[in-house]
C-alpha cells in the first residue's frame, strides 16, 4: 500500500482537516453509533477489532497506566450513575403505579389535589432521570478525553486513525482493549502477536 493510500482513511476520519496536529480524538467519538465508512451501514466492530488497534498504538508502560487509571475512574463513576438510575427507575414506576391506582379508584380526578401531587412527584423523578442520563454522557466524555494529543504522540494518533478505518475510533473501546492487553499473561504469540499484527497493519 502506498503512502497516498495511507492518507485515505485519515482524510475520511477528518483528522487531517486541520493543517497541523493535535488530533482532536474526543470529537471523533461523540456519536456512539458505529458506521462502516466503506459501506455506509451501521455496524458494531467486535472487541477483537479494537484489540488489534490498541496493539498497533504501541503504548508505553506509562501510557498504559494512564489508560488503566482512566478506565478505573470511568467504571467507578458509571457504577454510581447506574445505581442511581436503577433507584430512580423504581421510584418512577412506583409513582406511575400510584397515579394509575388512584385514577382507577376515582381518587385522582382531573384538577384534584391528589392528581396534582402524584403528577408532580412523577415529574420530579423524570427530571432526575434526565439529569442522570446527562451525567452518564459527561462521565463517558471524561474517559474519552484522555485519548488526546497530551496522552498520545502524533504518530500514535495517526496509527489509531489508520487502524480504526473504516470506523471512527472508539476511545472507550480502545482504553478497555489497551488495559486488557496489558493484563494478559505473557505468552508467545499472545499479546506480542497481536502487537505485531497491529504494527504490520499500520505499516502496510
Amino acid at each position: 500500500m502506498t503512502k497516498s493510500v495511507h492518507m485515505k482513511p485519515l482524510a475520511h476520519h477528518g483528522f487531517y482537516q486541520q493543517q497541523n496536529f493535535p488530533i482532536n480524538l474526543p470529537y471523533s467519538t461523540i456519536c456512539r453509533r458505529q458506521v462502516n465508512m466503506e459501506t455506509g451501514v451501521e455496524e458494531v466492530p467486535p472487541d477483537s477489532f479494537w484489540t488489534l488497534v490498541a496493539s498497533g498504538m504501541r503504548l508505553t508502560p506509562a501510557q498504559v497506566a494512564d489508560c488503566r487509571t482512566a478506565l478505573t475512574l470511568y467504571r467507578e463513576r458509571m457504577e454510581v450513575v447506574m445505581a442511581e438510575r436503577r433507584s430512580l427507575a423504581d421510584q418512577l414506576a412506583s409513582c406511575m403505579g400510584a397515579l394509575h391506582l388512584a385514577e382507577a379508584e376515582g381518587r385522582a380526578a382531573p384538577g384534584s389535589m391528589q392528581r396534582e401531587r402524584l403528577t408532580l412527584e412523577a415529574e420530579e423523578v423524570a427530571a432526575a432521570l434526565d439529569t442522570n442520563v446527562a451525567a452518564e454522557g459527561h462521565t463517558t466524555m471524561l474517559a474519552r478525553d484522555l485519548l488526546n494529543s497530551t496522552l498520545l504522540t502524533k504518530m500514535q494518533c495517526a496509527r489509531i486513525s489508520v487502524l480504526s478505518y473504516p470506523y471512527f475510533p472508539d476511545a472507550l473501546a480502545l482504553l478497555t482493549a489497551a488495559v486488557d492487553i496489558s493484563e494478559r499473561p505473557s505468552k508467545s504469540g499472545g499479546s506480542g502477536g497481536a502487537a505485531a499484527a497491529g504494527e504490520a497493519a499500520a505499516n502496510s
